[in-house]
């Protein structure tokens, strides 16, 4: 099971460096694009109106991406001053709790997902495209997010997780000077 366990987390890790990959990808695209656009306007009074709709395309596409990549490398807000504080039975049922949350809103994002695609066929303005290609990378995030929370509630049920962990100022000491 913890070879399991471990092998998903590893895929998990690899999806999020894709995505990130991705996402400066994206980023150099809409700068590309946006840069050529600005000397096209000056230098030759000519602006592209498609230069704006890609723009706000991939920027919502690099959002939708970030999600995922932010919460797989535990970049989230935690307010564990109290939870760290409580036995350990609490704190697995606290996390338990928090990653069914995420589970919980990851449905409420994925439960329309098909009837809402099946909608949006008419094509985005100025690019050739469906309407729900801008919304596609929202749904993957979540569906690996899905995935992550599911992760994490095994790996804290079995043991292999220490959910809030208890940090000291001692404990933060030497894992500064370990480093």
């Amino acid at each position: 099971m913890r070879r399991v366990l471990s092998l998903a987390g590893t895929g998990l890790d690899a999806v999020a460096v894709v995505f990130k990959a991705a996402i400066a990808l994206l980023l150099l695209v809409m700068l590309t694009i946006n840069i050529i656009n600005i000397i096209s306007r000056s230098l030759l009074n000519d602006a592209y109106d498609w230069v704006f709709h890609w723009t706000m395309l991939m920027f919502i596409w690099m959002i939708c991406l970030g999600v995922y990549v932010y919460m797989r490398e535990n970049r989230d807000v935690v307010v564990d001053l109290i939870a760290a504080r409580m036995p350990m039975p609490i704190r697995r049922a606290l996390a338990i709790f928090a990653d069914m949350t995420g589970l919980l809103f990851m449905y409420m994002v994925l439960s329309p997902a098909l009837e809402l695609t099946a909608m949006q066929t008419g094509h985005m303005e100025t690019i050739a495209l469906p309407i729900y290609v801008s919304s596609l990378p929202l749904f993957t995030s979540a569906m690996f997010l899905v995935m992550h929370f599911s992760l994490h509630a095994l790996n804290v049920l079995t043991g292999e997780i220490i959910p809030y962990p208890r940090t000291t100022p001692r404990d933060l000491l030497e894992a500064g000077q370990s480093q």
